[in-house]
This record gives C-alpha cells, sequence and structure tokens, in this order.
C-alpha cells in the first residue's frame, strides 16, 4: 500500500508539472503602439520685426499631422513614450489690408515624455517634450490680387530643428494636445530674417487608437458576425 501511494503521488507531480509546461503564466507586454492623428490644428502665433509686433492670423491646418508612439508599461498607470510624429505648422502675417504672407514649414520628429492613465485606462494625461525637423518650407505672399509662393527642402530661411513643450489629454480616443514652440520659427542667420522673431502655439484635436484594443475589438465584432 504504501508504494500505491508513492505511485500516486509520483503521477499528480508530473501531471501538475506538465500543466505548467503546457500552460505557462501569460506575461504583460511591456511595450505598446499607439497611433494618432491629430485632424484639426489650430495655430496662433506672435511676431516682432525689428522689435515692432507685426499683425498675425490664427492658421488652421486638417491635414498631414500624424505619428505613432511606443509606450513603455513602467508602471500601472505611469508610462514613458516616445514615437515619430509629422506635423504641419506655420504663421501667417498681415502687416495691412492689402498684404499678407503664409509661412508653412512640415516637420518630422520625435516627442518624449510620460503618460499617466486613469479610469481603466480610458482618460490619459501627457507631457513632455518634441523636437523636429524641418523638412520643406513653403511661403505664399498675397499682395492686393497678385500671389507669389516658393517651395524648399531644408530651407535655411527658417530654423532647422523645432523644439517644443507639449501638454495633452485623451479620453477614450479623442484627444486634445498643446505645444508651444521654444525656438523662433526663422532663421535669424538669413538676410531676409535678420529681424524677424516668430513664436508659435498650437492646439490640436484628433484621435488616438491603442493598437491592442483596436485589434481586440475588431475580433469580437468579426466574431459577432461570424455567429450571426
Amino acid at each position: 500500500m504504501r508504494y500505491y501511494h508513492l505511485v500516486v503521488l509520483l503521477l499528480m507531480l508530473q501531471i501538475t508539472a506538465s500543466a505548467q509546461t503546457v500552460n505557462p503564466p501569460s506575461k504583460k507586454k511591456k511595450f505598446t503602439f499607439e497611433s494618432g492623428v491629430e485632424g484639426f490644428l489650430f495655430q496662433f502665433s506672435k511676431v516682432t520685426a525689428w522689435n515692432i509686433d507685426q499683425k498675425t492670423v490664427p492658421r488652421f491646418t486638417y491635414y498631414f499631422n500624424s505619428g505613432f508612439d511606443v509606450n513603455y508599461k513602467m508602471h500601472q498607470h505611469v508610462r514613458p513614450f516616445t514615437g515619430i510624429h509629422l506635423r504641419n505648422i506655420g504663421l501667417i502675417t498681415r502687416p495691412n489690408d492689402s498684404i499678407k504672407t503664409k509661412h508653412r514649414v512640415y516637420t518630422l520628429g520625435a516627442p518624449l515624455g510620460l503618460k499617466f492613465y486613469l479610469m481603466n485606462e480610458k482618460l490619459m494625461f501627457k507631457v513632455g517634450g518634441d523636437v523636429g525637423l524641418a523638412l520643406n518650407y513653403k511661403i505664399k505672399s498675397f499682395i492686393n490680387d497678385q500671389k507669389i509662393k516658393s517651395n524648399e527642402w531644408f530651407s535655411d530661411r527658417v530654423a532647422p530643428v523645432f523644439a517644443s513643450a507639449f501638454f495633452g489629454v485623451r479620453y477614450q480616443t479623442f484627444s486634445i494636445t498643446a505645444n508651444y514652440y521654444l525656438n523662433n520659427f526663422f532663421n535669424p542667420s538669413h538676410i531676409a530674417s535678420m529681424n524677424v522673431d516668430g513664436r508659435i502655439f498650437t492646439i490640436g484635436l484628433g484621435f488616438s487608437v491603442d493598437n491592442e484594443k483596436y485589434k481586440s475589438s475588431m475580433k469580437k465584432k468579426s466574431k459577432s458576425l461570424n455567429s450571426m
């Protein structure tokens, strides 16, 4: 009988070990990816020329503002993140009723900051800094009924790099982000911009999608459609 109990005990231990080998405990992913689109970008600016304030006009864009974030799950509620963002930023000056000039630059940048998650990750706050490389610069001047424009890649007329501080909030998929750009929009070493200083503040409205949650919801929808 003693041997019988020993054999049963050994069999139970082996079955338990096999079960643990076949079904190891799942590990939560440390890195998550999140894509987003800033569908609407409101831009405000302050421009001075020869220390005299210039009249500016708020600028609005609704395309080519997108990117993705890489989040590191350091804590349940706190995640450092970085990523790649493409933005369309600029300013408009209007010294008088007959002259208006539009300046626009595309930047490719990388944010670095922290995200704070609440309400089971439905609510998220983010704060940090962003550095963007100026890719393409366009200027349009409207003088009475005449339009003059030029387009340059890696132009020396604007700053080569744009740095900003940002703060944002997201509820579910809707997001709002404010960026204040720390450097002069124009390149002071260029002869046309030597005495011109332009500062930009932007407010972006958009939506972002957590890829894992999006895939999960799509699988649920697919299963519900297949079951019909």
